[in-house]
């Protein structure tokens, strides 16, 4: 009997496929079980990287607000994730093949960015593709569980504590105000209104953790957008010219959303409110608002700018987190930005923060046209 001899050199083409299929079908079973987005976009990006032989793979999910969430892969096995803008690849490495599938949290799209690929045989190639588009958009859908799940406690907490935080507040606010009828002395009054303003400061956050929580169904019906904006400037006209701050900018006057009035108006307020507390004195804001179009869905963009400190990084990312301490001077964040964001996101928008400027800092506010 004669020993079993081997052979060195290529493989045959039908062995490859098999091998490489084989190890396409390996990588698409460990990433089933899989539902942390993250952790899925490292494990799809270090995938795609080992059977394309890539120098690098990027796998994104960004929005209609060009927010993304992606996973690089380089050829040593290294991933890093990192949220920011989508930018451009750079000038210098052309990738080889771009691929775009739809993914729903709400209507973001997943891209796959493939530089220097060893193309997959088509088969495996649209395969594999069409699996990672699932797989992200399940572990998109379960990220919003969660949160949902997450909220539903928040709410019930809010909802108990509420009632009995309440109470003592009202106690505490209408005792000092007694007090405040009779007293005379200027510094003891200045204590007294200390006071009632700070548990009415407590009364007030209670409410915006319930709103934030459970906000109330809205009631959406056409609008023009510009008048809204013209309204809530017309009830911040006292701060501004208390700060001798001027409002600049294009508004198109025939822009139309489908929106709960009252609360879109509480959007605006917020985001404006943040914009003059922000602002140098005799600074200028600047209030945008355009009809826009991505993947045949148009949508109002309005983008307020101003001129005041920007955010770091870290504070970027926990934007829209009402437990976030890490405060910025002089900028805003904490519940006034969640309760938006959570207004946005039920009417089927999205609000982010927009490209990054030189000086000043700018929000995007971006609103469905009609009916969801």
């Amino acid at each position: 009997m004669s020993a079993t001899r081997r052979v060195d050199g290529p493989q045959p083409r039908e062995t490859a496929d098999i091998t490489l299929a084989a190890n396409a079908l390996a990588g698409l079973s460990i990433a089933c079980g899989l539902l942390e987005l993250d952790e899925l976009l490292v494990h799809l990006a270090r995938l795609w990287c080992d059977l394309t032989r890539s120098q690098r793979v990027v796998v994104a999910l960004h929005d209609l607000a060009n927010n993304s969430r992606m996973a690089t892969a380089e050829r040593d096995g290294s991933v890093t994730v990192t949220s920011a803008q989508v930018s451009e690849p750079q000038a210098d490495i052309e990738p080889t093949r771009i691929l775009l599938h739809s993914v729903h949290a709400p209507q973001p799209i997943g891209e796959l960015i493939l530089w220097q690929a060893t193309p997959l045989p088509d088969e495996l190639h649209e395969h594999v593709h069409r699996a990672s588009a699932e797989l992200l958009t399940r572990a998109v859908a379960n990220e919003r569980l969660l949160r949902d799940a997450k909220l539903d406690s928040l709410g019930e907490f809010a909802a108990g504590a509420g009632h009995e935080i309440n109470n003592p507040v009202a106690a505490i606010s209408g005792r000092a105000q007694m007090l405040l009828r009779d007293e005379t002395d200027p510094q003891r009054r200045q204590h007294l209104l200390t006071i009632g303003a700070q548990a009415l400061r407590i009364r007030d956050m209670i409410g915006d953790t319930m709103l934030f929580a459970r906000p109330p169904e809205p009631v959406p019906e056409q609008l023009l957008l510009s008048e809204i904006v013209d309204g809530v400037l017309e009830r911040f006209h006292e701060a501004l010219q208390s700060r001798r701050l001027t409002v600049t900018g294009q508004r198109s006057q025939d822009v139309e959303v489908w929106a709960d009035e009252t609360q879109l108006s509480v959007v605006i307020s917020e985001l404006l409110r943040n914009a003059i507390d922000a602002s140098p004195e005799g600074g200028s804001i600047q209030i945008d608002v355009t009809s826009e179009s991505s993947s045949d869905r148009p949508f109002a963009r309005m983008t307020i700018s101003d001129e005041g400190p920007g955010l770091t990084e870290e504070s970027r990312e926990h934007l829209f987190d009402p437990f976030y301490s890490g405060r910025q001077a002089g900028r805003g964040l904490g519940f006034g930005l969640s309760k938006c964001w959570r207004i946005v996101t039920n009417h089927e928008g999205q609000i982010a923060v927009a490209p990054p400027r030189e000086t000043g800092f700018a929000m995007s506010l971006i609103w469905p046209f009609g009916r969801v």
